[in-house]
């Protein structure tokens, strides 16, 4: 009789270890695109096998997410990595929830975004997290590549635009020979010399535009704008030629 009492105490401990696991292993799914209504990153967010024994509380679904993650970051992307973001709500049983990363900057379109989604719960007085297999990294051009709602053309107009203004501009001049090699994409560059001065005029290809000011790099030297001249379609720069060896 002692023996039957202390199996089935046994058994009562067993049991209620196991209820403080979940009954099956929860699975993260999460997929990313554009949202026109809000304009946003939609993470789409799905959730199987999420039956919980009685005293699994407090359950969390979410998606953390940052910009521009180090290499390092994401592949340990978690709640506990510098600086992220965290969107959540309380779970409800829901297979299928939406998370969107709204108020997205023009200057952030071509920013990675890194997103990975999550379920967090107490089981046992303790906090337990399960994340989705993957990290899911890209950016909103990226994205707006693939698709063609209305704000994925907005972010792909403005991007397409951004790239035929040449903000920065660079080229390596041989002053010895007189030869150039243009860094910038976008420009065409001639050089003439009087064995005085030394002409270095920069323009523009068709459909590229110079800002103005914009960053002049020559010869690896950010050059003062007082130095050189510019306009939407040209610049030019007048040097000492260093040949030059001045009158006998």
């Amino acid at each position: 009789m002692r023996k039957i009492f202390f199996l089935s105490i046994i058994l009562f401990l067993l049991v209620g270890c196991t209820k403080s696991e979940p009954i099956e292993q929860v699975k993260i799914n999460q997929l990313v695109s554009l949202s026109d209504e809000p304009k946003a990153i939609k993470v789409t967010v799905t959730i199987s096998d999420f039956e919980f024994a009685n005293d699994v509380n407090d359950i969390e679904i979410g998606i953390i997410y940052k910009q521009n993650a180090m290499i390092d970051e994401v592949e340990n992307f978690s709640i506990d990595t510098l600086n992220i973001t965290k969107i959540n709500q309380a779970f409800n049983q829901k297979k299928i929830i939406d998370f969107y990363i709204s108020n997205i900057l023009e200057e952030d379109y071509q920013k990675m975004f890194t997103i990975r989604a999550y379920l967090k719960y107490q089981n046992g007085g303790k906090n337990m997290i399960v994340y989705a297999d993957n990290t899911l990294t890209n950016s909103p051009y990226e994205l707006a590549l693939n698709s063609s709602t209305l704000y994925a053309e907005e972010i792909k107009t403005s991007v397409e635009q951004q790239d035929l203004i040449l903000n920065e501009i660079e080229i390596q001049v041989n002053t010895s020979n007189y030869t150039v090699i243009p860094i910038s994409t976008g420009i065409k560059v001639t050089i003439l010399t009087d064995y005085k001065k030394v002409t270095v005029k920069v323009e523009t290809l068709e459909g590229y535009i110079f800002n103005n000011p914009a960053v002049f790099i020559f010869n690896e030297q950010i050059l003062d704008i007082a130095d050189y001249t510019i306009s939407q379609h040209q610049i030019i720069y007048l040097f000492d030629d260093p040949n030059w060896s001045g009158i006998y």
